[in-house]
Order: structure tokens, then sequence, then C-alpha cells
């Protein structure tokens, strides 16, 4: 069977320390607006990261907090 469901990609670039206090932000708009839930669509987020720009660390961008979920 074919998956019919619209794919959604969304994409940050960023350098920032509190990467994750953002994201937050966008999950939880995204649950308050049922994206995550809908059967309709699969949500995907993309991260590309500067390590150089604010002297950050992967673990900033990749050991995303419970809170977030």
């Amino acid at each position: 069977m074919k998956d019919e469901r619209m794919k959604v990609g969304i994409g940050f670039a960023t350098g920032r320390k509190h990467f994750q206090r953002v994201l937050r932000s966008y999950v939880y708009n995204w649950k308050e607006s049922e994206l995550v839930d809908s059967k309709e669509l699969t949500l995907n987020l993309f991260v590309a990261y500067d390590l150089n720009y604010k002297n950050t660390k992967k673990a900033n961008y990749t050991r995303i907090s419970s809170s977030v979920n």
C-alpha cells in the first residue's frame, strides 16, 4: 500500500547554544496545532549546525532534552 501522507520537512540553520529552547517552543506550537497527531502528514526536522559560531558543542544539537518532547 502506498503511503499517502504529506511529508513535511522543517529545517534549522543554527549555531546557538540555546537551540533546544527554540526547538521546545516550536514543538509546543506544533502540538497545540495538532500537527504531531495528524495521521495525514509526517513531520521531519533537519538541523544544520555550526560548531564554530558561539563555540557550541555537537551535544547542544544532538542530545535533545526529554522536556522538548
